[in-house]
């Protein structure tokens, strides 16, 4: 154990104001500290005793310390540290008075050779019977546990480690903030220990033990002459409740907490990680709440050269296949906003190239300015060589789709960088910014290069933290300057990679404890989560929908072209139209971090409460069979009395709120909230704007009001910001057109409370839906088309030739027989608007089903097969091993595989036909994202090739074999949307003679 020693009794003494109304935001410590060298007790029966200790691990004291005053208060001290192998420093340690807290700064100053040891800064803390602690925690159960855990609740002291940051992706004893908690009910008193993000931090774990010690241990410094290691602690007094910790760190860092462009907030919503370009239904997604689509990333020609260096209408082939332009990008982004829905480009700074090799392959490329056509040439024999990441041996690390992992902290990698990030800003306009993926990488260490801080392995190295933070010092204030955001898919969930930041759409926030950092990290910024399927829903969407409500964390909406997320689906879809108001009104959420906002009488259910414009919003959930909850909050600031407020609940499954009351006695508000499914949501608004619908076919109209006392409210419809002179509210409006409303209470000409702003969209009705969703069939097919919701006055309008319906074009009246192949379109006529997405719907008639082949597939032996997914090839089984299974139907024989596959056999010499029966296997029945085509050559020609088959589609193949060919090569396609989930089978696949 490494030795300790106590500088002295740190007893910090707060004079605190008696407990009262206050303003949001100033929540806390009210008063000046008096900070003493003591070796009593101290007299105020409300002061803990608190003792701060720092120490080198494995390293024991030279000597008694030095020890001195300072003026103005508080003390400085020195102490030698020694280790077995003979390296030593100085410790020096200094306490002063803030405003707010005692500032505790470390240096470490090395002697000699450089060396590395555990630095520690602990705090013991006198704690009392019935003390309890917080940090913001993925989850708060020792070593985690199955489910989710309520991160709200402090807990019991006891002897725990968690990482900062996390040691992946999946360690739920992760915190996200660099603070601890420690609270005394009983004193009515709280101690937070604070490191500053604002430090040069590599690894930190914090250890809580039961007896109330706090340790910060600092890991993979380097101690030496040249460069100290300076650390930065703050103690901070406050009331008995981790919402002033918040509260306290959103004062003290706001470059971190808060996003640097406020516009972030206009991006929140539901969000997606799509590679659909075509129409969608802009109603029916807005009523879910959706918000922002994170482009899934398949529009570059590989990973890293985002933007193709062409000019803007010349195509390139992106990383589906698919030809693409800045052009089609820029309207994309164009057209969604039109819908009212926003763009993320996808970025990475960490991974680079698809399909690269090592050792480095012969150059293709005729002129270095064709490098960027091939990732190996670009990467290899262009300037970036020196940005590779080396794993073992020196040798790359590969990532997905045999990319590399890359050093951002490379100068010729991080311009390269920052000129994607310009192209973006000068080329798509209309989108929001980017979202940047996979920062799991930054916890690495690059061992060929040195920063000047880090120590590792024996010497030194450069931290990807310290590239990140000189990339993002740079691409941040680009981004920002034009007004765009920049979110992150955090994976090492940490505050201090948070400058620069505006949002955080973390992939792996169906996972409990991800969700709970990551909500926490982003307490003041927007914060979506991911949600992979249908599956991640079970065995309870409602319990699902209200822990995000709880966190402030919006899933991701059920877009077509998904990748690897929820996509549209019967089962599901109706959750998120339930759910969706309440999500869209946490657009824009704060967490509230005044003392003991919101508490649940009796505790039948769960809260939390948040600022957002014109007021507040407080979910309540997890109430099982309960029809109601008596919710109490405290110390919220209102520009008003609370008597005018607008006072609602939000329940799921119903559009329209439920007016309720509130009784006030002191700073305390009660309000009795009907909860539907165990939920509601409460909204106290002294400002509000109300179109009905947001995103509207033909018109909608716009109520506002305020009930800020002798207050009028004055409007704008350009998208200028309300003043003085702006037109006064007189009654609803009635919106014809794309319009941005601005509405804010004002008193003579002084501005009160927020502004409240809404977008109301309008836009063409929605694509008809065409149904079965099966694509596939045998026999005769009966073709519906309906529009749902039904809209008043519409006509649906259809054609069988594969022409875009008229407004002379039949008049849908009842399903259509279809007994061959053939392409059903539609669409919705409505007066008064302008012609509706087109809804095409391909029908394809199943080939009668083969005879049984004489040669089997499976008693062949390739002569070479390749996949996408799974290993290798399974003989009479699916790929992940099960009996193979297409549409309900078994079957003894046939071959396993994952798109994108190929397998090629020898012919045998009496082959007259190749047989299969082919589709999806039912293992994939959870994932409706699955989509495959199947294909046969012979010698390179094309033989058949199936329509694109999903889950429950089966397709039958007879294929003839023209004469003198020598071989069979059997392809499956992902369809052009992406590998995951196409998991394919050819069953009882041969040769017939």
């Amino acid at each position: 154990m490494p030795a300790y020693r106590h500088l002295a009794l740190l007893v910090v003494t707060v004079l605190v104001a008696p407990l009262g109304a206050h303003a949001a935001g100033e929540e806390g410590v009210k008063g000046p500290f008096d900070v003493r060298a003591r070796t009593g007790k101290a007299p105020d029966p409300f002061a803990r005793c608190v003792h701060p200790s720092s120490a080198i691990g494995g390293c024991g004291p030279v000597g008694p310390p030095l020890t001195h005053r300072l003026p103005g208060g508080g003390s400085e001290s020195r102490q030698v540290y020694l280790s077995p192998e003979g390296h030593s420093c100085t410790v020096v340690e200094r306490f002063s008075p803030t405003h707010a807290s005692v500032r505790w700064d470390i240096r470490v100053e090395g002697h000699g050779e450089p060396w590395s040891a555990p630095i520690e800064t602990r705090v013991r803390w006198d704690a009392a019977p019935g003390a309890r602690f917080w940090a913001a925690w993925g989850d708060p159960r020792p070593g985690g546990g199955p489910g989710w855990a309520d991160p709200l609740v402090p807990q019991p002291l006891a002897d725990q480690t968690f990482v900062y940051g996390g040691t992946a992706f999946t360690d739920p004893t992760v915190v996200s903030l660099p603070l601890v908690t420690l609270l005394d009910p009983a004193a009515g008193r709280g101690l937070s220990i604070v490191q500053s993000p604002e430090d040069t931090l590599r690894r930190m774990t914090i250890a809580i033990s039961r007896q109330g010690e706090v340790t910060f241990c600092h890991l993979d410094h380097r101690i030496s002459a040249a460069a100290p290691v300076r650390l930065s602690i703050d103690l901070v007094v406050h009331e008995d409740d981790w919402r002033p910790a918040l509260g306290w760190l959103a004062r003290r860092y706001p470059a971190f907490v808060d996003p640097p462009n406020p516009r972030a907030h206009d991006v929140a919503g539901l969000g997606a990680y799509s590679s659909e370009e075509g129409d969608l239904d802009a109603a029916r997604l807005a009523a879910m709440g959706f918000g922002v689509n994170w482009k899934a990333s398949f529009d570059f020609p590989y990973m890293g050269m985002f933007l193709a260096p062409v000019p803007a209408w010349v195509e390139w082939t992106s990383f589906l296949g698919r030809a693409t332009s800045v052009a089609s990008l820029r309207d994309y982004s164009r057209r969604m906003r039109q819908q009212g829905f926003r763009v993320l480009n996808y970025f990475n700074v960490t991974e680079f190239g698809t399909r690269v090799v090592d050792p480095p392959p012969p150059r293709k490329a005729g002129t270095d300015a064709d490098l960027w056509r091939d990732a190996n040439d670009f990467l290899y024999h262009g300037p970036l060589r020196d940005a590779i990441l080396p794993g073992p041996e020196g040798k790359p690390i590969f990532t997905w789709e045999a990319g590399i992992a890359m050093d951002p902290g490379d100068p010729a990698y991080r311009d390269f960088l920052l000129a994607q990030a310009d192209r973006h800003i000068r080329q798509i306009p209309h989108s929001d910014g980017i979202c940047i993926d996979r920062l799991d990488w930054l916890a690495r260490y690059n061992p060929r290069f040195d920063d000047g801080v880090t120590w590792v392995d024996g010497g030194p190295a450069r931290s990807l933290f310290a590239s990140w933070a000189e990339l993002m010092a740079r691409l941040g204030p680009m981004m920002h300057a034009a007004g765009k955001v920049i979110f992150v898919n955090p994976h090492t969930r940490r505050l201090d990679l948070m400058r620069h930041v505006d949002g955080i759409y973390d992939e792996f926030g169906d996972m409990p404890h991800s969700l709970n950092a990551c909500g926490l990290l982003g307490f003041r910024k927007p914060v979506m989560g991911w949600t992979a399927s249908t599956a991640s829903l079970q065995p309870d969407p409602d319990a699902v929908f209200q822990r995000h409500l709880h966190m402030g964390v919006h899933p991701t909406a059920p877009l077509p072209g998904n990748d690897h997320t929820i996509r549209p689906d019967p089962f599901t879809d109706p959750y998120y139209l339930d759910y969706g108001p309440l999500f869209d009104a946490l657009r824009g959420r704060r967490w509230v971090t005044a003392t003991h906002a919101i508490e649940v009488e009796g505790a039948v259910a769960k809260a939390n409460v948040f600022a957002i414009a014109g007021g507040y919003a407080a979910p309540v959930t997890f109430g099982g069979t309960a029809t109601s909850a008596r919710v109490r909050l405290r110390n919220l600031t209102w520009p008003g009395p609370w008597s005018a407020a607008s006072i609602d609940v939000l329940v799921p499954g119903r559009t329209a709120p439920v007016q309720v009351a509130v009784t006030r006695r002191g700073d305390t508000l009660a309000v009795d909230v009907p909860l539907v499914r165990g939920c509601g949501l409460l909204r106290l608004r002294h400002t509000w704007v109300t179109p009905r619908p947001r995103v509207f076919i033909t018109q909608t109209s716009v109520a506002m009001g305020t009930g800020i006392a002798g207050a009028t409210l004055r409007y704008t419809l350009d998208g200028s910001h309300p003043d003085a002179r702006s037109r006064v509210y007189g009654g609803p409006l009635a919106v014809q057109a794309t319009t941005t409303v601005r509405a804010r209470a004002f008193r003579g000409a002084q501005a009160v409370g927020d502004e409240v702003a809404v977008e109301c969209v309008k836009v063409p009705p929605p694509a008809p839906a065409i149904s079965p969703a099966t694509r596939v069939f045998e026999g005769q097919l009966r073709v519906s088309i309906g529009s749902e919701p039904a809209i008043p006055g519409a006509a649906i309008r259809y054609t069988l030739d594969a022409t875009d319906p008229t407004p002379a074009s039949p008049v849908y009246s009842g399903p259509i027989v279809v007994d061959g192949d053939a392409e059903v379109r539609a669409r919705l006529f409505v007066s008064g608007a302008d012609p509706g997405a087109v809804a095409v719907a391909a029908f394809r008639k199943c080939p009668p089903e083969p005879p049984e082949p004489d040669v089997p597939l499976a008693a062949l032996a390739p002569i070479r097969s390749s996949l996408g997914w799974g290993g290798s090839i399974r003989i009479d089984a699916s790929i992940q091993g099960n009996p193979l299974s297409i549409a309900g139907k078994l079957f003894a024989h046939g071959v396993g595989t994952h798109a994108p596959s190929e397998i090629v056999y020898d012919l045998p010499a009496t082959a007259r036909a190749f047989v299969a029966t082919v589709g999806v296997d039912d293992e994939m029945r959870a994932y409706t994202m699955a989509s495959v085509v199947f294909q046969a050559f012979a010698d390179g020609d094309l033989l058949a090739a199936t329509p694109v088959l999903r889950l429950g589609d089966v397709w039958h193949l007879n294929v003839p074999i023209p004469p003198g060919r020598k071989q069979l090569r059997l392809v499956v396609t992902d369809a052009g949307d992406g590998m995951n989930c196409d998991h394919a089978d050819w069953a009882n696949a041969g040769f017939a003679r």
